[in-house]
């Protein structure tokens, strides 16, 4: 694949699938969790940066990310920030210096776990994820509601995109 930053070009393997219909699900999240990062996520911390809701890494806060969660209409299930660990959401674990953020799927497993990182910078990957699950359950119910997916996307095929 030729990368948009640099004139290499490079081939990685990702995954082989024996169901044509399964890799090309997954191809699909796979490109769009990046198209949302760079549509989305990343346009959100520009618009953010250097106001009262800055989200960088460096100046995070739980009680930011929590106002911009609620200005944006994010529905609470999808996310704690408070300690408080839910199904099928996001969550983050912090101490006074220091948190970590994950994503526990319907059986109370963790996933995608993050190392435990200063705060703010924890807090900033935290806000990120609930977005992309966010984005995740709208393009999913899109997908649905056209018909262009007979069956949702599954717990495997969540953690691809997040």
């Amino acid at each position: 694949m030729r990368s948009k930053y640099e004139n290499v070009v490079e081939r990685e393997h990702l995954a082989s699938y024996t169901d044509e219909r399964e890799g090309a699900r997954i191809f699909y999240l796979w490109t769009m969790r990046r198209h949302y990062r760079q549509k989305y996520i990343w346009k959100i911390h520009e618009y953010l940066r250097n106001t009262k809701y800055d989200i960088s890494p460096d100046v995070a806060t739980v009680e930011r990310a929590l106002a911009i969660l609620s200005k944006l209409h994010i529905p609470r299930h999808l996310y704690s920030l408070e300690n408080e660990q839910k199904p099928d959401s996001i969550n983050l674990e912090t101490d006074f210096d220091y948190g970590r953020s994950f994503y526990i799927d319907l059986t109370g497993k963790h996933h995608r776990e993050t190392l435990v990182r200063p705060k703010s910078i924890a807090v900033s990957l935290a806000f990120d994820r609930v977005l992309m699950l966010y984005l995740f359950y709208q393009e999913q119910d899109a997908l649905f509601q056209a018909n262009e997916i007979k069956v949702l996307f599954n717990e495997q095929e969540r953690l691809v995109f997040l």
